[in-house]
Protein backbone atom coordinates (compact mmCIF):
# COMPACT_ATOMS: atom_id res chain seq x y z
CA UNK A 1 0.00 0.00 0.00
CA UNK A 2 2.87 2.32 0.82
CA UNK A 3 4.45 1.71 -2.60
CA UNK A 4 1.17 2.42 -4.37
CA UNK A 5 0.76 5.66 -2.40
CA UNK A 6 4.29 6.76 -3.30
CA UNK A 7 3.76 5.80 -6.93
CA UNK A 8 0.58 7.89 -7.19
CA UNK A 9 2.28 10.79 -5.33
CA UNK A 10 -0.96 11.86 -3.67
CA UNK A 11 0.76 14.46 -1.50
CA UNK A 12 2.34 16.13 -4.53
CA UNK A 13 -0.97 16.09 -6.42
CA UNK A 14 -2.61 17.83 -3.46
CA UNK A 15 0.22 20.34 -3.24
CA UNK A 16 -0.07 21.17 -6.94
CA UNK A 17 -3.86 21.47 -6.64
CA UNK A 18 -3.57 23.84 -3.66
CA UNK A 19 -0.93 25.87 -5.47
CA UNK A 20 -3.11 26.21 -8.58
CA UNK A 21 -6.14 27.20 -6.50
CA UNK A 22 -4.13 29.84 -4.63
CA UNK A 23 -2.74 31.25 -7.89
CA UNK A 24 -6.21 31.54 -9.42
CA UNK A 25 -7.68 33.08 -6.27
CA UNK A 26 -4.97 35.72 -6.23
CA UNK A 27 -5.70 36.72 -9.82
CA UNK A 28 -8.32 39.37 -10.50
CA UNK A 29 -9.72 37.48 -13.47
CA UNK A 30 -11.29 34.72 -11.39
CA UNK A 31 -12.24 37.11 -8.59
CA UNK A 32 -14.16 39.36 -10.96
CA UNK A 33 -15.79 36.38 -12.66
CA UNK A 34 -16.84 34.78 -9.36
CA UNK A 35 -18.18 38.08 -8.01
CA UNK A 36 -20.20 38.73 -11.15
CA UNK A 37 -21.54 35.18 -11.13
CA UNK A 38 -22.78 35.48 -7.54
CA UNK A 39 -24.38 38.90 -8.11
CA UNK A 40 -25.98 37.96 -11.44
CA UNK A 41 -27.37 34.64 -10.24
CA UNK A 42 -28.80 36.14 -7.06
CA UNK A 43 -30.56 38.73 -9.23
CA UNK A 44 -31.81 36.18 -11.76
CA UNK A 45 -33.13 33.86 -9.06
CA UNK A 46 -35.02 36.71 -7.42
CA UNK A 47 -36.50 37.86 -10.73
CA UNK A 48 -37.52 34.50 -12.18
CA UNK A 49 -38.06 32.19 -9.22
CA UNK A 50 -39.73 34.38 -6.60
CA UNK A 51 -42.94 36.41 -6.32
CA UNK A 52 -41.04 39.57 -5.44
CA UNK A 53 -41.28 40.85 -9.02
CA UNK A 54 -44.21 41.42 -11.35
CA UNK A 55 -42.43 40.27 -14.49
CA UNK A 56 -44.62 37.74 -16.37
CA UNK A 57 -42.99 34.31 -16.51
CA UNK A 58 -44.01 31.04 -18.17
CA UNK A 59 -45.47 28.47 -15.86
CA UNK A 60 -42.60 26.08 -16.62
CA UNK A 61 -40.16 28.56 -15.05
CA UNK A 62 -41.61 28.65 -11.55
CA UNK A 63 -44.04 25.74 -11.65
CA UNK A 64 -41.47 22.92 -11.65
CA UNK A 65 -39.21 22.13 -8.70
CA UNK A 66 -36.28 21.31 -11.00
CA UNK A 67 -36.47 24.43 -13.18
CA UNK A 68 -34.39 26.58 -10.82
CA UNK A 69 -31.28 24.32 -10.51
CA UNK A 70 -31.61 23.28 -14.15
CA UNK A 71 -31.62 26.86 -15.45
CA UNK A 72 -28.83 27.92 -13.11
CA UNK A 73 -26.55 25.03 -14.04
CA UNK A 74 -27.11 25.39 -17.78
CA UNK A 75 -26.37 29.11 -17.79
CA UNK A 76 -23.37 28.82 -15.48
CA UNK A 77 -22.00 25.84 -17.41
CA UNK A 78 -21.99 27.86 -20.63
CA UNK A 79 -20.36 30.94 -19.14
CA UNK A 80 -17.73 29.13 -17.09
CA UNK A 81 -16.72 26.97 -20.05
CA UNK A 82 -15.49 30.07 -21.86
CA UNK A 83 -13.60 31.19 -18.75
CA UNK A 84 -12.10 27.72 -18.29
CA UNK A 85 -10.67 27.88 -21.80
CA UNK A 86 -8.74 31.04 -20.92
CA UNK A 87 -7.51 29.79 -17.54
CA UNK A 88 -6.59 26.26 -18.63
CA UNK A 89 -4.72 27.50 -21.71
CA UNK A 90 -2.84 30.05 -19.59
CA UNK A 91 -1.41 27.33 -17.34
CA UNK A 92 1.55 26.53 -19.60
CA UNK A 93 2.17 30.13 -20.65
CA UNK A 94 2.42 31.10 -17.00
CA UNK A 95 5.66 29.12 -16.66
CA UNK A 96 7.19 30.94 -19.61
CA UNK A 97 5.93 34.33 -18.50
CA UNK A 98 7.47 34.14 -15.03
CA UNK A 99 10.49 32.03 -16.09
CA UNK A 100 9.62 29.27 -13.62
CA UNK A 101 9.89 26.27 -15.95
CA UNK A 102 13.40 25.45 -14.71
CA UNK A 103 12.14 25.40 -11.13
CA UNK A 104 9.33 23.02 -12.10
CA UNK A 105 11.70 20.75 -14.01
CA UNK A 106 14.06 20.16 -11.11
CA UNK A 107 11.30 19.25 -8.66
CA UNK A 108 11.09 15.61 -7.68
CA UNK A 109 7.63 14.98 -9.05
CA UNK A 110 6.21 13.17 -12.04
CA UNK A 111 4.39 14.78 -14.92
CA UNK A 112 1.28 12.98 -13.71
CA UNK A 113 1.38 14.62 -10.26
CA UNK A 114 2.17 18.02 -11.78
CA UNK A 115 -0.52 18.20 -14.47
CA UNK A 116 -3.19 16.14 -12.72
CA UNK A 117 -2.75 18.29 -9.61
CA UNK A 118 -3.09 21.51 -11.59
CA UNK A 119 -6.12 20.19 -13.49
CA UNK A 120 -7.68 18.95 -10.25
CA UNK A 121 -7.15 22.36 -8.68
CA UNK A 122 -8.93 24.16 -11.52
CA UNK A 123 -11.78 21.65 -11.48
CA UNK A 124 -12.26 21.87 -7.71
CA UNK A 125 -12.24 25.67 -7.73
CA UNK A 126 -14.95 25.91 -10.38
CA UNK A 127 -16.97 23.09 -8.84
CA UNK A 128 -16.94 25.07 -5.59
CA UNK A 129 -18.32 28.08 -7.44
CA UNK A 130 -21.07 25.90 -8.87
CA UNK A 131 -21.94 24.67 -5.38
CA UNK A 132 -22.26 28.29 -4.24
CA UNK A 133 -24.69 28.98 -7.09
CA UNK A 134 -26.67 25.84 -6.21
CA UNK A 135 -26.88 27.02 -2.59
CA UNK A 136 -28.20 30.39 -3.80
CA UNK A 137 -30.77 28.60 -5.94
CA UNK A 138 -31.75 26.26 -3.09
CA UNK A 139 -32.15 29.05 -0.52
CA UNK A 140 -34.27 31.07 -2.96
CA UNK A 141 -36.40 28.01 -3.63
CA UNK A 142 -36.87 27.21 0.07
CA UNK A 143 -37.78 30.77 1.07
CA UNK A 144 -39.77 32.00 -1.92
CA UNK A 145 -40.56 28.91 -4.02
CA UNK A 146 -44.10 27.84 -4.88
CA UNK A 147 -43.18 24.17 -5.33
CA UNK A 148 -41.93 21.44 -3.03
CA UNK A 149 -38.18 21.44 -2.52
CA UNK A 150 -36.26 18.33 -3.62
CA UNK A 151 -32.52 17.85 -3.24
CA UNK A 152 -32.31 15.28 -6.04
CA UNK A 153 -32.33 17.69 -9.05
CA UNK A 154 -29.60 19.79 -7.41
CA UNK A 155 -27.33 16.78 -7.06
CA UNK A 156 -28.34 15.40 -10.44
CA UNK A 157 -27.59 18.51 -12.47
CA UNK A 158 -24.31 19.10 -10.67
CA UNK A 159 -23.13 15.59 -11.56
CA UNK A 160 -24.61 15.29 -15.05
CA UNK A 161 -24.06 18.82 -16.39
CA UNK A 162 -21.14 20.42 -14.59
CA UNK A 163 -18.67 17.61 -13.83
CA UNK A 164 -18.44 16.08 -17.36
CA UNK A 165 -18.36 19.45 -19.15
CA UNK A 166 -15.69 20.88 -16.84
CA UNK A 167 -13.46 17.81 -17.11
CA UNK A 168 -13.87 17.62 -20.88
CA UNK A 169 -13.09 21.27 -21.66
CA UNK A 170 -10.04 21.32 -19.38
CA UNK A 171 -8.67 18.12 -20.91
CA UNK A 172 -9.34 19.33 -24.45
CA UNK A 173 -7.67 22.69 -23.74
CA UNK A 174 -4.61 20.99 -22.23
CA UNK A 175 -4.24 18.73 -25.24
CA UNK A 176 -4.69 21.47 -27.84
CA UNK A 177 -2.28 23.84 -26.12
CA UNK A 178 0.38 21.13 -26.24
CA UNK A 179 -0.30 20.33 -29.90
CA UNK A 180 -0.80 23.84 -31.31
CA UNK A 181 1.39 25.67 -28.75
CA UNK A 182 -0.36 28.97 -29.39
CA UNK A 183 -2.81 30.22 -26.78
CA UNK A 184 -4.63 32.65 -29.06
CA UNK A 185 -5.30 30.03 -31.73
CA UNK A 186 -6.45 27.49 -29.12
CA UNK A 187 -8.86 29.98 -27.52
CA UNK A 188 -10.34 31.04 -30.86
CA UNK A 189 -10.64 27.42 -32.00
CA UNK A 190 -12.46 26.32 -28.84
CA UNK A 191 -14.77 29.34 -28.82
CA UNK A 192 -15.59 28.60 -32.47
CA UNK A 193 -16.20 24.97 -31.53
CA UNK A 194 -18.70 26.05 -28.87
CA UNK A 195 -20.41 28.42 -31.31
CA UNK A 196 -20.74 25.66 -33.93
CA UNK A 197 -22.14 23.35 -31.27
CA UNK A 198 -24.76 25.85 -30.13
CA UNK A 199 -25.92 27.12 -33.52
CA UNK A 200 -25.40 24.17 -35.88
CA UNK A 201 -24.67 20.79 -34.30
CA UNK A 202 -27.20 21.26 -31.47
CA UNK A 203 -29.16 17.98 -31.27
CA UNK A 204 -27.71 16.38 -34.42
CA UNK A 205 -26.63 12.73 -34.34
CA UNK A 206 -28.83 12.07 -31.31
CA UNK A 207 -27.20 14.73 -29.05
CA UNK A 208 -23.79 13.12 -29.47
CA UNK A 209 -21.92 16.46 -29.85
CA UNK A 210 -23.69 18.23 -27.00
CA UNK A 211 -20.93 18.24 -24.39
CA UNK A 212 -22.55 21.24 -22.66
CA UNK A 213 -25.83 19.30 -22.16
CA UNK A 214 -27.72 22.28 -23.57
CA UNK A 215 -30.15 20.17 -25.60
CA UNK A 216 -30.30 16.91 -23.67
CA UNK A 217 -33.74 16.12 -22.16
CA UNK A 218 -32.66 16.58 -18.55
CA UNK A 219 -35.76 18.10 -16.94
CA UNK A 220 -36.37 16.24 -13.68
CA UNK A 221 -39.85 15.09 -12.69
CA UNK A 222 -40.90 14.27 -9.11
CA UNK A 223 -42.87 11.32 -10.50
CA UNK A 224 -40.65 9.82 -13.19
CA UNK A 225 -37.23 11.38 -12.64
CA UNK A 226 -35.16 11.97 -15.79
CA UNK A 227 -36.27 10.39 -19.05
CA UNK A 228 -33.95 7.58 -20.20
CA UNK A 229 -31.34 7.95 -17.41
CA UNK A 230 -29.21 5.16 -18.90
CA UNK A 231 -28.80 7.06 -22.18
CA UNK A 232 -28.06 10.31 -20.34
CA UNK A 233 -25.36 8.54 -18.34
CA UNK A 234 -23.84 7.13 -21.53
CA UNK A 235 -23.62 10.55 -23.17
CA UNK A 236 -22.29 12.34 -20.09
CA UNK A 237 -19.93 9.49 -19.24
CA UNK A 238 -18.52 9.72 -22.76
CA UNK A 239 -17.39 13.33 -22.26
CA UNK A 240 -16.16 12.72 -18.72
CA UNK A 241 -13.92 9.90 -19.97
CA UNK A 242 -12.79 11.97 -22.97
CA UNK A 243 -11.67 14.73 -20.61
CA UNK A 244 -9.65 12.25 -18.56
CA UNK A 245 -8.16 10.75 -21.74
CA UNK A 246 -7.03 14.17 -22.99
CA UNK A 247 -5.40 14.93 -19.63
CA UNK A 248 -3.57 11.58 -19.64
CA UNK A 249 -2.34 12.09 -23.21
CA UNK A 250 -1.07 15.55 -22.27
CA UNK A 251 0.79 14.03 -19.31
CA UNK A 252 2.39 11.34 -21.48
CA UNK A 253 3.69 13.86 -24.03
CA UNK A 254 4.54 16.70 -21.67
CA UNK A 255 8.05 18.01 -22.55
CA UNK A 256 9.75 17.53 -19.20
CA UNK A 257 12.25 15.23 -17.49
CA UNK A 258 11.77 11.53 -18.34
CA UNK A 259 9.54 9.58 -15.99
CA UNK A 260 9.88 6.03 -14.75
CA UNK A 261 8.80 3.31 -17.12
CA UNK A 262 6.27 2.04 -14.54
CA UNK A 263 4.42 5.37 -14.44
CA UNK A 264 4.35 5.51 -18.24
CA UNK A 265 2.98 1.98 -18.42
CA UNK A 266 0.29 2.72 -15.85
CA UNK A 267 -0.76 5.93 -17.63
CA UNK A 268 -0.76 4.20 -21.02
CA UNK A 269 -2.88 1.36 -19.60
CA UNK A 270 -5.36 3.82 -18.08
CA UNK A 271 -5.55 5.72 -21.38
CA UNK A 272 -6.35 2.54 -23.29
CA UNK A 273 -8.98 1.44 -20.76
CA UNK A 274 -10.69 4.86 -20.73
CA UNK A 275 -10.57 5.05 -24.53
CA UNK A 276 -12.29 1.66 -24.82
CA UNK A 277 -14.88 2.76 -22.24
CA UNK A 278 -15.54 6.03 -24.12
CA UNK A 279 -15.90 4.19 -27.45
CA UNK A 280 -18.26 1.72 -25.81
CA UNK A 281 -20.39 4.51 -24.36
CA UNK A 282 -20.56 6.31 -27.69
CA UNK A 283 -21.40 3.11 -29.57
CA UNK A 284 -24.21 2.10 -27.22
CA UNK A 285 -25.60 5.63 -27.27
CA UNK A 286 -25.79 5.70 -31.05
CA UNK A 287 -26.92 2.09 -31.42
CA UNK A 288 -29.92 2.67 -29.14
CA UNK A 289 -31.25 5.54 -31.25
CA UNK A 290 -30.38 3.77 -34.50
CA UNK A 291 -32.24 0.66 -33.35
CA UNK A 292 -35.27 2.76 -32.41
CA UNK A 293 -35.21 4.45 -35.82
CA UNK A 294 -35.11 1.09 -37.57
CA UNK A 295 -38.09 -0.13 -35.56
CA UNK A 296 -40.10 2.97 -36.48
CA UNK A 297 -39.26 2.53 -40.15
CA UNK A 298 -40.35 -1.11 -39.99
CA UNK A 299 -43.62 -0.11 -38.36
CA UNK A 300 -44.25 2.51 -41.04
CA UNK A 301 -43.50 -0.03 -43.77
CA UNK A 302 -45.76 -2.61 -42.14
CA UNK A 303 -48.56 -0.06 -41.79
CA UNK A 304 -48.30 0.85 -45.48
CA UNK A 305 -48.56 -2.82 -46.44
Amino acid sequence: MRNIYELLQIDKIRANARFEISILLRGWFFRIFAGLVIIIFITLNIIFFTNLTVIPRPRVIFGLAASSPYSNMLLLNLTQTAVLIFLASDLFNRYKKFNTMEVVNIRSMSNASLLSGRAFGIIMLFLSLNIVVLIISGVTHLVFGNTNFSIMPYLLYFVLIIVPSTTYIIGLTFLLIRIIKNQAIVILSLLGYIAILMFYLRDKTYFLYDFLAMYLPLMYSDFTGVAHPDLILLQRGLYFFLGLIFILITILFFPRLPQSSLIKKVLSFLTIILTLAALSFGYHHLSYFSHGREIRQQMIYLNKQ
